[in-house]
């Protein structure tokens, strides 16, 4: 019979435009050595980290950082100056050829912030996974099939509440993990990608009922935290304020158009420049890394499932970019379904997986331009339609194939 050579995967003619739910092999566990540099990325305060928990997250050491004009302070009060005490410890331990990373944190940012109504809390954060578990991203742990299916798994505040028993999470604090999907370096926690009303928080489409449309975009500060009902101090979206030393001073200011942060995405990004490669911006609670938006080659990194996520270097990771879900939508691997969520204005135009060892566009290119030698290599323009919301988007997308007659002892994908 006749298939199609993609990138070392056989399929059928007719199942060209599947050739996006196509994946590698089994990813490889995370090293000690890797999860000891990853945790040492984090702005630890304890004097344990990396290589052992603290004894407790009340009990750690911390670190006093100041601000002036935050609205509630979340320490100590003097005139217009708030000092509060930050606590981060981030370790690794290897036990029976298991690599666990341990995340404590009492959550209290290590930059200013902002929140004239609601005082942040200390909290008592303190869990532990495998480090990067082995996954299989051909045997995806979610795997919509339909625009339902998209928005119940991507459009759910309570997406985050249950943790693949193959991460072996525990929780070993008193902290409620429900929203929680991870910790940033920062030591802040990371909530689920939706508001309460389980919409986009920065760019909410009308899909659900929201009681004001208007006022469905959350309010918060430069540094694209603020503190939830009970005073848990969070992040949707990357932070400015992870990388950029400046930026953490202007946190006390809220992110509006008087104080230049009318675009919510580009005013995350200015904290990331593609020289800075790769970097750790986070660690999901089912102990998968959260990398930022750029790779080594000064690319966005692209190919991103359902998930929000991908295969980085061998192991399954998460990556914090500028559309919706920001950082993990769920917990992956995940598939490449025809189908956007219909709770956001800001979703990627279309999931499409990148070649094995590809991680960014300009890699994926080069890829597709190497050693065509005894094949017939075709590029054709294929466009798809896509509907989020009722609103249809015909998606360009290039289709690279090679064509090979097999007679069916090639691997399907």
């Amino acid at each position: 019979s006749r298939h199609l050579r993609f990138f070392g995967c056989s399929v059928d003619m007719v199942g060209l435009l599947l050739l996006a739910q196509c994946s590698g092999a089994v990813t490889t566990p995370g090293s000690l050595a890797k999860c000891l540099e990853v945790a040492a990325v984090f702005q630890n305060t304890c004097t344990e980290a990396p290589n052992g928990p603290a004894a407790s997250v009340s009990g750690m050491t911390g670190e006093q950082y100041s601000c002036s004009n935050v609205g509630m302070c979340a320490g100590t009060a003097s005139g217009t100056t708030c000092t509060w005490t930050r606590r981060l410890c981030v370790s690794c331990v290897e036990s029976g050829g298991v690599v666990r990373i341990r995340l404590q944190t009492n959550g209290l940012p290590g930059h200013c912030y902002s929140s004239p109504v609601i005082t942040p809390a200390e909290l008592d954060v303190d869990f532990s996974a495998i480090f990067s578990p082995a996954l299989d991203p051909s045997d995806p742990k979610e795997a919509p099939d339909s625009q339902v299916a998209v928005d119940s798994l991507l459009c759910d505040i309570q997406r985050h509440v249950t943790v693949p028993s193959s991460s072996g999470f525990q929780s070993h604090g008193t902290q409620r993990l429900n929203t929680v999907s991870g910790v940033a370096t920062t030591g802040t926690v990371i909530l689920n990608q939706n508001s309460v009303e389980d919409v986009d928080p920065f760019y909410p489409s009308t899909w659900s009922e929201v009681p004001s449309y208007n006022d469905a975009p959350e309010k918060i500060d430069k540094c694209l935290g603020h503190p939830q009902a009970e005073g848990m101090y969070h992040y949707h979206m990357i932070s400015p304020c992870m990388l950029d030393l400046t930026a953490r001073t202007g946190g006390n200011l809220p992110c509006n158009s008087q104080q230049g942060c009318a675009d919510i995405k580009a005013h995350a990004m200015a904290g990331f420049t593609a020289s800075d490669g790769r970097v750790v911006v986070g660690v999901a609670k089912d102990g998968n890394i959260i990398y930022g938006p750029y790779d080594d080659d000064g690319g966005p990194i692209s190919g991103l499932d359902v998930c929000n996520g991908r295969e980085i270097d061998g192991t399954y990771s998460y990556v914090g970019s500028e559309t919706f879900p920001y950082y993990s939508g769920c917990f992956g691997p995940g598939n490449y379904p025809a189908f956007q969520p219909a709770c956001t204005t800001n979703g990627l135009a279309a999931y499409i997986a990148s070649p094995a060892g590809a991680t960014t566009a300009a890699t994926t290119a080069s890829a597709a331009s190497g050693d065509a030698s005894n094949t017939t290599t075709t590029a054709s323009e294929a466009t798809f339609t896509s509907s989020a919301g009722g609103v249809s988007a015909i998606v360009p997308m290039l289709v690279l194939y090679q064509i090979a007659m097999t007679s069916g002892t090639g691997s399907k994908c």
